[in-house]
């Protein structure tokens, strides 16, 4: 069963700023977040290994695009795959819009999908939250410290 994903964080700076840093240093950026998956709970965290596939980025006039595709490394059959696009816009001009957009398949059809309706959104919601706001951290610091080195306060 597939699920929609549609989620967004937002980061201070500019759209162009961001797709140059973006398109420099996406492995840090956004590959680093897809080695490991992870999901906190209570005092702890569930981690997952997962298979990634990074897609070109895409550059529009005020967006960019890079499509995502991932499966858990091991014991793929047994956990969701995601097939998604990283969106990144410009906001308002002084705001940088991160989304992620797409869908994860459930395993195990009928009875994946009520495992899914028990506790499964919530736990992939999650982990794709943590993997969005990683992402847009990284970003951030990244347009942060570019700033600072070209001598200009952010």
């Amino acid at each position: 069963m597939k699920h929609a994903i549609d989620i967004a964080e937002q980061v201070p700076g500019t759209y162009w700023h961001a797709a140059a840093i973006l398109k420099l240093e996406a492995d840090a950026i956004i590959g680093a977040p897809l080695e490991e998956l992870r999901f906190e709970i209570g005092g702890g965290a569930i981690t997952r290994r997962v298979d990634a596939d990074v897609g070109p980025l895409r550059s529009g006039p005020a967006s960019l695009h890079v499509p995502l595709h991932w499966q858990a490394a091991e014991h793929p059959t047994l956990f969701p795959v995601m097939d998604a696009v990283l969106r990144v816009s410009d906001r308002d001009g002084n705001q940088v819009a991160v989304e992620l957009l797409g869908e994860y398949r459930s395993p195990f059809g009928a009875v994946g999908a009520l495992a899914d309706a028990v506790a499964g959104r919530r736990v992939a919601e999650k982990a794709l939250h943590g993997f969005l706001a990683d992402v847009a951290h990284r970003l951030e610091t990244r347009l942060v410290e570019h700033t600072r080195r070209a001598g200009v306060e952010p």
